[in-house]
């Protein structure tokens, strides 16, 4: 192994600089053995000027690879005149979608009038029967209120009702002292009741009823309405944000052929998750092995639990056996999983079961199976907004009142920004980096043209030959010696002008110049990329001393940045 750590990469000094005894350094090649005098083989020599041009390309379609993923021309953005741009510590971990029309839900579906949380509740005491409605479904909730009880109590206990029903609808308690201190838009002061549905349940409409009205009629339920304003350019600070993680039970390396070892009988599971629970009972045979007992389990609770997936799988996992040549072999073994669905921030799935009520009051179905503790316990999606913490299940965040849908992808503990941008301003930006690293893979390539099959150039400037005069329009042109040119102005406005022709252009899917280029990248990053390099190389670089001299200092400013 080599390492550079920077104390001779000084550029050469001639013989009077150096102090006596110093070996003279004529140039970088000098430094890593490539030149004849120090008495390498030739072979030696020329496998290392090889590796270098290698070397060289494959990081020049790294960086025009990485411009071609940061360019993004969705149809959303096309039909908003906005796109969405992330700073590079963000790119990957998190995804933002503009939404407009009929697309754009808030967060928040209705809310209460804002009360004192003090004050006595204006409505009758004893025991109400609401209705709960999301969507074609609908769950009765029955809410207790004690005489003398404070508008803060119902609340609470209306709120405790709605999170602890089977349906995908949030509520919450916001108190604000003045308009909008809490939630964007929201001018109540005092204790909120908030209904919110998720942004993975957009189309989902939510309302709460009492026919007689003596719950709710005092809290002034309303829904909110649909945005209808175009959404605007503008920036959110983002902080830390964590995907959501459903909860997991995962029995793995059991023989699947193995005896189940379990008295024959019935055992009895529960399955819960948040308000939901479900009940199942399971019957092992005495001659059933533990794939029989898996599957017959992980069947009963799939159909019985809306809120969950059970499945079980064989795979064949590696191990070593010295008796064997080679070592390495392989058995099968089962994998059961038991997973969570549709949780609700703060659910987590929990499976347990009546082991004194088993065929011999000690015996447990799910200890065998190695489903008697979770894989993965689970977790809330949480995003930091402009200060502000937010807490999701499923992990899509709606912010500008549902106008920009944000997904956690990867948890990361840092801080970046997202920017709605103006659509034309960021393709522009976009495509001129792209231009960059095209031009740059471009010149590396025609600068030593005989010693690269020409194949290679080729393929990237075929997407620009053959449909040269559509981009002609969009302020795209090759020059004489093959270099990408962008007119600025005229790209910009062949956007504004007709956005859908420029999302086609550039990145409709199969014919866009984007598209196709990545497919090439893609292609050309697989295999050994020496393979570009045409066979025999000795003739070729034994005159060319001095220009791969050249070349590989200026390789190695680029490894250093």
């Amino acid at each position: 192994m080599v390492i550079i750590d920077g104390t001779r990469l000084a550029l050469p000094r001639t013989t009077a600089d150096e102090p006596p005894g110093t070996p003279s350094i004529r140039s970088p090649g000098e430094r890593f053995g490539f030149d004849p005098g120090q008495g390498r083989g030739e072979a030696a020599r020329l496998a290392r000027l090889r590796s270098l041009l290698v070397s060289g390309l494959v990081s020049r379609l790294n960086a025009f690879a990485e411009t071609l993923n940061n360019f993004q021309l969705s149809e959303s953005a096309v039909r908003t005149g906005l796109a969405v741009e992330l700073d590079p510590a963000l790119t990957g971990r998190v995804r933002g979608e503009i939404r407009s029309g009929g697309e754009a839900r808030d967060y928040y579906r209705a809310f209460s009038r804002g009360l004192d949380p003090l004050a006595r509740y204006a409505g009758r005491p004893g025991t109400h029967v609401v209705t709960l409605h999301a969507g074609c479904r609908s769950e009765k909730l029955e809410i207790v209120v004690e005489q003398g009880a404070a508008n803060r109590d119902v609340l609470d206990a209306l709120a405790r009702a709605v999170n602890e029903s089977s349906l995908p609808v949030q509520a919450e308690l916001i108190r604000q002292s003045s308009p909008g201190q809490k939630v964007e838009g929201l001018v109540t002061t005092g204790l909120t009741l908030a209904l919110a549905a998720n942004g993975a349940y957009n189309d989902l409409e939510v309302r709460l009823d009492d026919s007689p009205g003596r719950l709710l009629r005092p809290l002034d339920l309303r829904a909110t309405d649909q945005p209808v304003a175009a959404p605007v350019a503008r920036r959110y600070d983002l902080a830390q944000p964590r995907p959501a993680i459903p909860t997991t039970y995962s029995g793995r390396g059991l023989d699947p052929n193995a005896p189940a070892g379990l008295p024959a009988g019935l055992y009895t599971l529960r399955a819960e998750l948040g308000g939901r629970t479900a009940d199942v009972s399971v019957n092992v045979g005495a001659a059933d092995t533990v794939g029989d007992v898996a599957k017959r389990v992980a069947a009963r609770l799939d159909s019985s639990a809306d809120f969950l997936r059970a499945a079980t799988r064989v795979v064949n996992e590696p191990f070593y056996d010295p008796r064997l040549a080679g070592g390495m072999t392989s058995v099968a073994r089962l994998v059961t999983e038991v997973t969570a669905k549709d949780a609700k921030p703060g659910d987590r799935l929990r499976l347990s079961e009546d082991v004194a009520a088993s065929p011999d009051g000690a015996s447990s179905l799910l200890a065998r199976l190695g489903l008697n503790v979770t894989a993965t316990p689970g977790a809330d999606a949480e995003l930091g907004v402009n200060g502000r913490q937010r807490v999701r299940n499923p992990g899509l965040f709606l912010e500008d009142k549902g106008r920009l849908a944000i997904e956690t992808v990867e948890q990361f503990g840092g801080r970046g920004a997202l920017r709605t941008t103006p659509l034309e301003d960021f393709a522009a930006r976009r495509m001129a980096e792209a231009a960059l690293a095209y031009n740059d893979l471009n010149s590396f390539l025609r600068v030593e043209a005989d010693l690269w099959k020409p194949a290679l150039a080729a393929s990237f400037e075929e997407p620009l030959r053959e449909n040269e005069t559509g981009l002609a329009g969009m302020g795209l042109r090759l020059s004489r010696r093959g270099d990408l040119v962008i007119d600025d102005e005229a790209f910009e406005r062949a956007l504004r002008e007709n956005p859908e022709r420029g999302r086609k252009l550039l990145a409709e899917e199969d014919s866009g110049l984007v598209t196709r280029w990545r497919s090439r990248l893609d292609k050309a990053l697989t295999g050994d990329p020496g393979r570009f390099l045409v066979d025999p190389l000795p003739a070729r670089l034994a005159s060319r001393a001095s220009a791969l001299d050249n070349d590989l200092r200026s390789c190695l400013w680029d490894a250093l940045g």
